[in-house]
């Protein structure tokens, strides 16, 4: 496992850890108890593509952006979405899907994707990809709130779900 994937473990899904309400992790705790030296963990933050990470500014404290499996809930921003949103998923999860909708899972919110080849890469990770387009004007009409992770590098929408309805398959 690559380092910036165990940093992205240890701070969007370290059950073992007392994260604060906002999602930091001190930076003694991942220096001192994790093998991680401050030069590391400023590389992976600055380097990562997808900007998931980011410390506070006296750089004692680090957090994922997005993509939380443990209670906590980052400073995610309550906006008015593209007209149209992505999902990317796998071909044997489609037909669940299609039938019940989108669930976070094991995560607190699904992710949704600006553009049709974020979305695409997220379903290869999972098996042969499938794109589902949402209709956000039709959630939005509906009462859905959508939030826009703080992530510099990407465009990263979460909501708490979707229902089968606001979905097609592309």
């Amino acid at each position: 496992m690559s380092r910036s994937s165990t940093l992205a473990y240890y701070l969007r899904h370290d059950d073992s850890y007392d994260f604060d309400p906002k999602g930091w992790r001190s930076v003694e705790n991942l220096c001192g108890d994790l093998g991680f030296s401050l030069e590391e963990l400023v590389d992976i933050v600055k380097k990562d593509q997808k900007g998931r990470f980011e410390f506070d500014e006296q750089m004692t404290m680090v957090r994922a952006l997005y993509g939380h499996s443990v209670d906590v809930y980052p400073d995610l921003q309550v906006g008015i979405p593209p007209e149209t949103l992505y999902h990317g998923t796998s071909l044997d999860r489609l037909d669940n899907i299609l039938k019940e909708g989108l669930k976070p899972m094991r995560r607190k919110f699904v992710h949704l994707s600006a553009d049709i080849d974020t979305a695409l890469k997220v379903g290869m990770r999972h098996g042969i990809p499938v794109v589902l387009k949402l209709n956000t004007r039709y959630m939005a009409e509906n009462g859905n709130a959508f939030y826009m992770s703080r992530s510099k590098k990407s465009e990263i929408w979460v909501v708490e779900s979707v229902l089968p309805e606001f979905l097609t398959l592309i």
